[in-house]
Order: C-alpha cells, then structure tokens, then sequence
C-alpha cells in the first residue's frame, strides 16, 4: 500500500505490472524516458492528483489506467499519437489536455469518466471512436476542432450535462449511430455541415435542449431511422435538402417545436412511418409535380399529422410547386 515511486532510467513499463494494486494511492509520476506503458499497466489502482504524461511516451496500451483513480488533470505532453481501446476508461480526472500529435482516440477510450467536465478534440485528431466519451455524466465543455473527420458510434451518448451550442466542424465527414444521443444539455442551432456524408440512425436523439433550426448537409442521401427523433426544442422550419432519398422511420419523431412547414425535394423516393410526426407542422411544400409526388413510397407518412379525438388522421396541407392541391 501506499505511494508507487519509479525509478529513472526506466523505459518501458510492462503490460499488467501494477495491475489491481488497489492500495497504491497518491499522485503517480511517470519518469522521463519512459516510451511505453502496456496493456492494463495502472488498472484498477487508487491514485489521486494530477497524472503527466511525458513526451518521452510513444505508447500506451488499452486499459492502462482503466479505473485506476487519478482526481485531478490528466496532461498528455507532445509525441503520442493514439489512445488506445479503453485507456483511461472509468477514471476521475477533471479535465483532459490532449496534444495535437493525437490522430485518433480509440473505442472507450474515456468511457464513464463521470468527474471530467472539459475536454477540447485538438485538430491532429481524424477520428474520435466508437463510445470514446459515452457516459461522462459531468461532461460540460466541448470542443471539437477541425480536423476530426469521424465521429463514432456512441462517441457522447448520455453525456447529458453538455450545455451551449455544438459546434461541428467543417472537416466532419461521418457522424455515426448515437453519436450525441440523450445530449440533453445542447442548446441553439444544429448545423450539419456539407462536408457530411452520412448521418447514423439515432445520432440525435432525445437533443431536447436544441432550441433553433437544424440545417442538414447537402451531401446526405438518406436520413435514417430516429436521427432526430425527440428533438423537442429544435424550431422553425424543417426543410430537406436536395438528393436525399429515403427518411426513415421516426427521423423526425415528436419535434413538437417545428412550426408552419416543411419542404420536400423531388429527391425523395421514400418515407417510413411517423418520420414527420411533428404535430405543428401544418403545411407541406413539395418541389417535384404531382406525377412524382404520387410516386413517393410512404406519401402517407408525409401528409398526415396524428390522429385528432375521433381517431381520424389529421391532414397537412399540400403545395405543389407553390399551389395549394386540393380535392381527394
């Protein structure tokens, strides 16, 4: 029990050598000169303070500091390019300062690291992985810079504590499955920028906190399944954007927010049910002529607007090219 000192001249500390020494406890100091840190080298300890990484460090294996305490800030100094699967996964730090030689931040890298409340992407890093940050409960600030072109699946899911606008940068290219999903905490606009291609199914939802317009990329072909399902507080209108063809199911589900209209391209070949099931959208404006609009898989699912107290589907109203289509 107690402090672990390491000597100098050390290299390379090896895979599980301090692995569930729960009693070790006070502020872990890393030499100089160290190169490596293996696999679960400081896992399930008990350390508290700062941890600095040195620059000596070219590598550190996955789950190396997994639950292994750590209550101040975390410092990662200038030659490391990766954080591994689960590195620094379940620990308690603060706050996170990541150098720009970072690429890529692996799968669960920082899972349920419920104490750290800042954490800025530096712009070296392509790829943010798969529940890289999922569950870090107190997680306020965030910062994404550009360069990041992936963003995982479960990359922030139920970080519920983030709060401001999210900034996504123009470098983005993949936002995956759940990748802010029950980020409650945002707030403004949602602006998908055109350098994206593809949005995964559930990405955005239960977003509550948006509170403007959402303004979807240009390059996106398919909005899928509960991208923005529960996005109660996004507003104004929703308008697809040109060469999308399929909205899935529940995409817009329950954004009670969106006022007046919504704006359909020709584009669209198919829509799956309660995709539009925003109540205060009223009016539905389609680009195409009447031909196309009849061929439209799922038009139901455009045009009608839940169902009012005698069961019966309310019905939007319908603009083609800018004229009222009336009759049956």
């Amino acid at each position: 029990t107690g402090k672990l000192t390491l000597p100098s001249g050390i290299t390379k500390i090896e895979d599980y050598v301090f692995y569930r020494c729960s009693g070790l406890s006070g502020e872990l100091t890393i030499p100089d000169g160290v190169t490596s840190i293996g696999d679960y080298a400081f896992a399930s300890s008990n350390f508290s303070g700062d941890l600095y990484i040195p620059s000596s460090v070219t590598s550190i294996g996955k789950s190396a500091f997994y639950f292994s305490g750590i209550t101040g800030e975390l410092i990662i100094s200038g030659s490391l390019t990766t954080i591994e699967n689960s590195t620094f996964a379940n620990c308690s730090f603060t706050a996170v300062e990541l150098p720009d030689s970072i690429t890529n931040i692996e799968e669960k890298a920082f899972l349920s690291c419920n104490y750290l409340y800042s954490i800025t992407i530096p712009h070296g890093v392509v790829s943010i992985g798969d529940a890289a940050f999922y569950g870090c409960k107190n997680l306020t600030n965030l910062t994404i810079e550009t360069g990041v072109k992936r963003i995982g699946d479960h990359a922030f899911y139920e970080c519920d504590n983030l709060s401001g606008e999210l900034v996504i940068p123009d470098s983005v290219e993949e936002i995956c499955d759940y990748a802010f999903a029950y980020c409650s905490g945002f707030t403004g606009d949602l602006i998908i920028p055109n350098s994206v291609v593809s949005v995964g199914g559930y990405a955005f939802e239960n977003c509550s906190g948006f509170s403007g317009r959402v303004d979807i990329s240009n390059k996106i072909t398919t909005i899928q399944e509960y991208t923005f399902s529960m996005c109660s507080g996004l507003s104004g209108e929703i308008v697809i954007p040109d060469g999308v063809t399929k909205i899935g199911e529940f995409a817009f589900y329950s954004c009670d927010s969106f006022t007046d209209k919504m704006v359909i391209p020709d584009s669209v070949k198919s829509v799956k049910k309660h995709a539009f099931s925003c109540w205060q959208i009223t009016n539905v404006y389609y680009t195409g002529d009447i031909a196309s609009w009849c061929g439209i898989d799922g038009i139901e699912f455009i045009i009608q607007n839940g169902k009012n107290n005698d069961g019966q589907y309310n019905i939007r109203k319908l603009y083609i090219n800018g004229q009222e289509l009336t009759g049956d």
